[in-house]
């Protein structure tokens, strides 16, 4: 499984702050992307966008029940982000967009907080 972990201190943080977190890697590649590899800069990024990930289970804590602190963590079946396949993370023309993600409605929707535990296979 590839996986993206978010960690904060607090309860007031919103559980689509880790989505937007892990989208924001995006200004890392300077305009270069897909491009033709990738850091640990990016990693949470490349994950959310692998064109090749079909499923996605996510859990995600309210900061009440974990000394106050808010945890987000997706994993994506199957692994994505590494490097032999990089050029399947998107088609290169597609635009710079997390819609353009395969897997964008169902981080939608546990970054709404609608359930806390989702586990989804496309």
């Amino acid at each position: 499984f590839g996986e993206n972990i978010y960690y904060i201190g607090g309860n007031t943080a919103k559980c689509e702050d880790a989505v937007d977190l892990w989208y924001s890697e995006i200004k890392n590649l300077n305009g270069k992307y897909p491009g033709g590899s990738w850091t640990l800069k990016e990693g949470h990024f490349t994950q959310v966008m692998w064109a090749g990930s079909t499923g996605l289970g996510c859990a995600a804590t309210n900061g009440q029940n974990c000394e106050g602190r808010t945890i987000v963590i997706c994993n994506y079946k199957p692994q994505g982000n590494w490097e032999e396949v990089w050029n399947s993370i998107m088609e290169a023309s597609a635009p710079f967009s997390l819609s353009s993600s395969p897997l964008f409605a169902l981080l939608a929707a546990v970054a709404g907080c609608i359930v806390s535990w989702a586990l989804i296979w496309l």
